[in-house]
């Protein structure tokens, strides 16, 4: 029983550690892209993103499927229960996939929406 309780608060810990990497390596994104822009050119937010084809806005469909193998394959590791990723650019959410379930004890699949 410990040992199952240890290992459910190591993947809590993976998934929190992700969590928390995923939101500086966004926040560094931004403050890079808007210290190499000119002032003029820095955009103000898009407001409501769409869905648009990767290529679209200048990104590989194949590339962004490789963020779903990857996550998928977390899951089947038993690293993270579930994952969901989302990619927008330029306005337009270019990938949005769930894979796994909502939780160790918790089979039912992770919704797009869930936290």
């Amino acid at each position: 029983m410990e040992q199952g309780h240890q290992k459910r608060a190591g993947a809590a810990l993976a998934v929190a550690a992700l969590l928390a990497f995923a939101a500086l390596l966004a926040a560094c994104a931004g403050v890079v892209a808007a210290a190499s822009q000119p002032a003029a050119k820095i955009q103000k937010p898009a407001g409501d993103l769409v869905a648009g084809a990767a290529e679209s806005v200048g990104m590989s469909s194949e590339r962004l499927r490789r963020v779903t193998r990857m996550s998928q394959g977390y899951v089947d590791e038993g690293k993270l229960a579930g994952v969901v990723t989302l990619v927008a650019r330029k306005g337009k959410i270019v990938h949005f996939e769930a894979v796994g379930r909502r939780g160790v004890e918790d089979e039912r699949p992770l919704a797009k929406d869930a936290l």
